[in-house]
């Protein structure tokens, strides 16, 4: 997200980082050291930051203390900087070209830099910036005369999905043709379930088949799509539904169809004990020398080599079904997705992992790690979650969300039983009293209203101030409970 931002909104994304971090006041100096800028630029950042924040959330604001020459944040439970960085990103000049060409809204320049209240030359050296991002996915933009992006429409339909999703973080519904509760119900109906990122693809698939463009036949529809297991089931549940939302003919139906399938499954993740992870390895007969078939049998054994274990069925099938998806995505699209600001980027170093990553670069001639970047970081949470986490359950009814599904919420619950262990999950028809997430998704507005507490929590990384967090909010709860703090000593 950090590559649509001016510097000005990068340095003020980057103080409000790092006041976030910090328990008690901190000076101009160690700020300007801290983000890599002159005291004086920190001075005016921090200015019109605490004046933005008023405006843009009643969730934190900055405070000056006189006493210590200081500045601190103060904060509510549910505050993310990830909402405010949203925030600042769509009121960025890329963004808004970007948004605007997408919805069919850009008339011509001259339209557009008025309304933008920006010159044609500033209009002109934003879009340039976008020229080598929009390459990577082999995509051009036309600048001598009126803007436009050339492309094939799949890579057109894998940028926009990549930027709406990353730069709205599941917090907002960017899209206008199609209602989120439209969307989520063509996922129920292809899936039985809900993964938000998902979500998105419908969003993007439906606003550009409504706008007249339509995805081209590909070799990947017959060779992949046509003989998973899944296929069928999965066109005959969203047929109807999806011809009424996109309103096309009957053959582009067929066409739109596979390759919603197939985006489906490049970006889904397949959950331990899903048994639709045996139709991948079925389906792998089928494509066996696919390249993407190939990549998966040859991580697996370089995986078992290494670690020199055998994993049992269900870890295997659970990984294969998974690397299939990821290697498929790998094939199919081109383009690299950490241009956008990743989440699974920024994870906290495991030595055992990386070790087994840095030995899978060095076996296999497919995977560079200088290029396949967003190939490790999908490896790196893949077996994070197979190695999972366990825990219990009891008195303080929660819920968890995540992006990262069951990796996600399983830190999450691990967080929540080393604060106050007195937990149990909130059974169908409850009030939660208590929602970890590492977002403040558009989803939870209903359980807000109920009276659940919201906690952010970075469940990639977890800092002492998240588990600060954590505890005041459990701390709420129990007194509103009228029970007694009993939280464990964890951060002390």
């Amino acid at each position: 997200m950090d590559y649509f931002l001016n510097g000005s909104a990068v340095s003020k994304v980057r103080i409000l980082r790092f006041l976030e971090a910090q328990s008690q006041s901190v000076s101009l100096t160690q700020i300007a050291e801290v983000c890599g800028i002159e005291k004086r630029t920190a001075k005016k950042n921090v200015h019109e930051l605490a004046m933005e924040l008023e405006t843009l959330t009643d969730q934190a604001k900055i405070v000056r203390s006189e006493k210590k020459k200081g500045y601190w944040l103060e904060r509510s439970f549910a505050f993310s900087v990830k909402t405010i960085e949203r925030m600042y990103n769509q009121h960025s000049l890329p963004y808004q070209f970007l948004d605007t060409v997408f919805k069919g809204q850009f008339v011509n320049s001259v339209k557009f830099s008025n309304e933008a209240y920006v010159s044609y030359g500033s209009l002109y050296r934003s879009l340039k910036r976008l020229v080598p991002l929009l390459n990577t996915f082999d995509l051009d933009i036309q600048l001598k005369r009126e803007p436009i992006i050339h492309g094939d429409e799949k890579q057109i339909r894998y940028f926009y999905y990549l930027f709406y999703w990353d730069s709205n973080w599941a917090e907002e519904w960017p899209f206008d043709v199609i209602s989120i509760k439209q969307a989520e119900a063509l996922l129920d109906k292809a899936f039985g379930r809900c993964q938000e990122s998902l979500l998105y693809w419908v969003g993007v698939n439906v606003t550009r088949i409504r706008k007249g463009f339509t995805i081209a036949r590909d070799r990947f529809f017959d060779v992949f799509v046509k003989t998973h297991p899944l296929f069928e089931q999965f066109r005959k549940n969203i047929y109807t539904f999806y011809k009424e939302l996109t309103k096309i003919n009957d053959r582009d139906l067929e066409d739109e169809i596979a390759f919603l399938f197939l985006a489906f499954i490049s970006f889904s993740y397949i959950e331990k004990g899903d048994q639709r992870s045996i139709s991948f390895i079925q389906n792998a007969f089928s494509n066996a020398s696919a390249d993407f078939v190939k990549h998966t049998i040859q991580w697996l054994d370089r995986f078992i080599d290494f670690f020199g274990v055998a994993i049992s069925g269900e870890e295997y099938t659970t990984l294969y079904a998974n690397l299939i998806n990821i290697h498929l995505a790998e094939s199919y699209f081109r383009g690299n997705s950490f241009f956008f600001s990743n989440d699974l980027s920024e994870t906290e170093p495991d030595q055992l992992i990386d070790s087994f990553l840095n030995h899978l670069t060095t076996q296999v001639v497919w995977l560079d790690k200088k290029t396949k970047r967003e190939l490790l970081d999908r490896y790196r949470f893949l077996l994070r979650n197979v190695l999972g986490f366990d825990g219990a359950v009891k008195p303080i009814k929660i819920k968890l969300y995540s992006i990262f599904g069951e990796a996600g919420k399983n830190v999450g619950l691990k967080m929540v039983q080393e604060v106050y262990p007195h937990s149990r999950f909130c059974e169908r028809g409850e009030t939660p009293d208590l929602i970890v997430s590492d977002r403040d998704y558009v989803t939870l507005k209903k359980e807000k209203a109920n009276g659940a507490v919201v906690c952010i929590l970075n469940v990639n990384n977890p800092t002492k101030q998240d588990y600060l967090r954590l505890e005041n909010c459990i701390r709420v709860i129990l007194k509103e409970n009228e029970l007694q703090p009993t939280v464990s000593n964890v951060i002390h």
